[in-house]
């Protein structure tokens, strides 16, 4: 979602965070979270994304600014709660809580925590493959003195 701007809301910059592999678009400030279709089809499953993506599609254009093109997103209503997307983007806005009360998503994650996870998963793999290159060292040595004694025999 290139050329975003601010929340929709409180007009604070939109920060850059991840759901899993998914890129998000979470508003500091207020706590709502911009996202593309393509990026929530990737998170939600297909009962609850359908539904939610024909709510906005058949919905009129409303007051909030789409946060990309800041022309009118439409407001529609989902299972009780108030949903903003703009049709023309194809972007979402949740505000805060809305995540939660419509799907099972995770909250963002950090990326200092994503950096560090990596890094464990990286020294993980690192010392996985140094025990392997000393058990080899180790058969190696083995089988080389099994051959010596068995010339000195």
């Amino acid at each position: 979602m290139n050329g975003i701007n601010a929340c929709p809301r409180c007009q604070a910059p939109l920060g850059d965070d991840r759901l899993g592999s998914v890129r998000v678009y979470p508003c500091a400030a207020c706590g709502g979270l911009a996202l593309t279709v393509s990026q929530l089809r990737r998170l939600a499953d297909k009962e609850t994304f359908y539904p939610f993506w024909a709510a906005i599609r058949s919905a009129p254009p409303a007051l909030l600014a789409c946060p990309s093109c800041d022309r009118p997103m439409s407001a529609a209503d989902v299972s009780g709660v108030e949903v903003d997307g703009c049709v023309r983007c194809t972007v979402i806005w949740l505000d805060a809580g809305e995540q939660e009360q419509l799907f099972s998503l995770p909250p963002p994650t950090p990326k200092a925590t994503q950096v560090a996870d990596q890094l464990i998963a990286r020294e993980q793999v690192a010392a996985t493959r140094q025990r392997r290159r000393q058990q080899d060292a180790l058969d190696t040595t083995q089988r080389l003195l099994e051959l010596l004694l068995w010339w000195a025999w």
